[in-house]
């Protein structure tokens, strides 16, 4: 059975939403063996959480 954890790495990128900083999320699996290999890649907004507190403008 294989074991999934996270890191997160810092990214240069902006979110296009509320300008914070963007991070990586790394998604990695740990086998039997102990071999790790990393699954996905994705950026995400460091402040994704507070998105749903920004109103949208009607302009």
């Amino acid at each position: 059975m294989m074991r999934i954890s996270y890191r997160f790495e810092p990214s240069e990128a902006l979110c296009p939403t509320c300008s914070a900083s963007l991070v990586v999320r790394v998604q990695v699996a740990e086998r039997e063996d102990g071999e790790t290999v990393e699954r996905s890649r994705r950026e995400e907004c460091s402040q994704e959480r507070l998105h749903s507190a920004i109103p949208i403008s009607a302009a």
